[in-house]
């Protein structure tokens, strides 16, 4: 047991768990994929901590919308550092909000669709 740290499987209400905490953990070790809870954490503000692998497909900044971090060494550094600067990993946590709220809004995203196949159209 670690003082202050929750690791958890299975959760019945995977939003509800999400809230809880001000940062997201993801440590991925293989690909494949859009990571949807990653994309869920930064919706809800929460700074995410995860690999480069799991962070593939996601249009953020290391450091600026996310925290990315390789190896069990770096991956407990960066932790740490979540954990010492709160305002910081806070400030992670809004710029990821909004970037998924400016890059992945459903409207957004619709758009560019219709976007695209107005062009495979030749519109």
């Amino acid at each position: 047991e670690i003082p202050g740290v929750r690791i958890r499987g299975r959760v019945p209400d995977a939003r509800q768990f999400m809230e809880e905490g001000q940062i997201m953990v993801v440590p991925l070790l293989s690909a494949g994929g859009m990571r949807v809870k990653i994309v869920e954490g930064m919706a809800l503000g929460k700074a995410v901590l995860s690999t480069t692998i799991g962070a593939e497909g996601i249009e953020a900044e290391d450091g600026r919308q996310m925290i990315l971090a390789d190896g069990p060494e770096a991956f407990a550094k960066a932790l740490v550092r979540t954990h010492d600067d709160p305002a910081g990993t806070r400030a992670i946590g809004e710029a990821a909000r909004q970037l998924i709220a400016e890059r992945y809004d459903d409207r957004r995203i619709v758009a560019d669709l219709i976007a695209f196949f107005e062009q495979l159209m030749g519109k």
